[in-house]
């Protein structure tokens, strides 16, 4: 990340003077990764005293770069282009509701929740924009948003299986931004807590991921033969393990003992 003229910040898809801006997609991942790292700190607060480590990177910040990226009512791949996807303005959506939620104190209504609103205008009807209406319904109380979540929708023709984690070395070698889709899947099942086994799959994934893909020197997780989003510099797929990292932190709770650390 750097920052230009003014002090805006600007995300770039890699370290190094030759990394371009990064693409809506890997942005609305960093600022995922941001909001879940606050949460964090959110349930910290309950549980000792505030931390007071300075956020050098806000999510404010990250509020203002998203706009150098705006196209009418949503968001282009790249700032001055007009590509616009539906599924990545779908996590434009999610992002700004989720920091609408972790307002503190709450507020009825929130700059975050009017630009879910706005941008959930170009999500692509299908069983997505439905799910995403179904928030929007409960934030709001908006009744247009209730009917459009009650829309029949067809499911994509996809089996997951019962376990939607691949195990050992292929899921080392998908893209961590994939997996944390699949593990994103499973925090979001009503009422169903995660299973110790889909934890402890989660726990294998990361203390690998620390041990043999973390360069000391750059502190990217590229190495190790870990899986890539293909076409993608690194931004993506680091800021989607800095997610899960603090998914990790999030589930292990009072109650639950810390992963044992492999040293072999």
């Amino acid at each position: 990340m750097l920052r230009r003229g003014g002090g805006q910040l600007l995300v770039m898809d890699g370290p190094g003077d030759a990394a371009g801006i990064c693409a809506l997609r890997a942005l609305v991942q960093v600022m995922a990764a941001r909001l879940d790292l606050d949460r964090l700190d959110l349930r910290r607060l309950g549980q000792g005293p505030a931390p007071t480590r300075r956020r050098l990177v806000s999510l404010d910040d990250l509020a203002e770069t998203l706009e150098l990226y705006r196209w009418g009512d949503g968001y282009a791949d790249h700032p001055g282009t007009d590509a616009v996807s539906g599924d990545d303005n779908a996590a434009v959506v999610l992002a700004g509701l989720q920091a609408h939620a972790q307002l503190v104190p709450a507020v009825a209504d929130s700059l975050w929740l009017h630009r879910a609103k706005r941008t959930f205008e170009v999500v692509t009807a299908g069983p997505l924009r439905a799910e995403l209406a179904g928030h929007l319904y409960l934030a709001t109380g908006i009744e247009r948003y209730a009917a459009i979540a009650a829309e029949p929708v067809a499911e994509p023709a996809v089996d997951h299986g019962p376990n939607p984690f691949p195990v050992g070395h292929g899921w080392w070698r998908r893209p961590p931004a994939d997996n944390a889709v699949s593990f994103g899947r499973i925090l979001r099942r009503d009422g169903v807590e995660p299973q110790p086994g889909e934890l402890a799959e989660l726990d294998r994934y990361l203390e690998r991921v620390w041990q043999a893909a973390r360069d000391p020197a750059t502190g990217q997780f590229t190495g190790g033969g870990i899986g890539r989003s293909p076409d993608r510099g690194p931004t993506l797929d680091h800021a989607a393990i800095v997610q899960l990292l603090a998914w990790q932190a999030l589930l292990l709770g009072p109650d639950r003992p810390s992963p044992p650390t492999d040293q072999a």
